[in-house]
């Protein structure tokens, strides 16, 4: 019988179906602003970076039933852009963002955890293969000494793992805005 499973016809066949049938993550990051001025309107939509922890986060949602793998919390932070270029160059542009990496473990300057997490819809997308996170900024919160320019967010479970990231031009946040973000998961 072993020589059966590990023989050359066998274990080729199951190679074949494994190496064509890969799972990849996508992910998108719509930011909602809804102001009292200018109303309701889409600041951003984009793809978004699934890191390579969220790699470990899959493994322990799978196999352990007790896991803090679970999302449930967004970071938002102002670490987004190129930093000022200190031999008088340009940089510093809070509407130039730094493409995210799939390295990054944490956000580049996090600031507000203040967002609060409305919860999860599993989209009946094909083979509900979505999940769609929401999370609401009130107009109170989030504003430090009276706005911020944020341009960075970040997905984050329950251990504090950065899940996926996402950077961004300038979402000024005052007391005037209410921001929500609904960050997709595909599978």
């Amino acid at each position: 019988m072993k020589d059966r499973m590990n023989s050359k016809d066998n274990s080729s066949a199951g190679m074949e179906n494994n190496v064509t049938d890969s799972i990849v993550l996508q992910g998108n990051v719509k930011i909602i602003v809804n102001d009292d001025k200018k109303g309701e309107y889409i600041h951003f939509n984009d793809k978004n970076v699934i890191t390579y922890a969220a790699r470990k986060v899959m493994s322990h949602l799978l196999g352990d039933p007790s896991n803090n793998g679970k999302i449930n919390k967004l970071i938002l932070g102002t670490g987004g852009q190129y930093p000022p270029n200190t031999s008088g160059g340009t940089g510093g542009d809070i509407l130039t963002p730094i493409p995210p990496s799939r390295d990054e473990t944490t956000l580049r300057s996090p600031l507000c955890e203040d967002a609060v997490f409305l919860g999860k819809v599993y989209q009946p997308v094909g083979d509900e293969n979505e999940v769609k996170f929401t999370f609401v900024l009130g107009k109170d919160d989030g504003n430090g000494q009276g706005s911020v320019a944020y341009t960075e967010a970040g997905l984050f479970t329950v251990d504090e793992t950065m899940f996926a990231m996402e950077t961004f031009p300038a979402l000024i946040k005052n007391s005037t805005r209410q921001i929500t973000f609904e960050w997709t998961i595909v599978f």
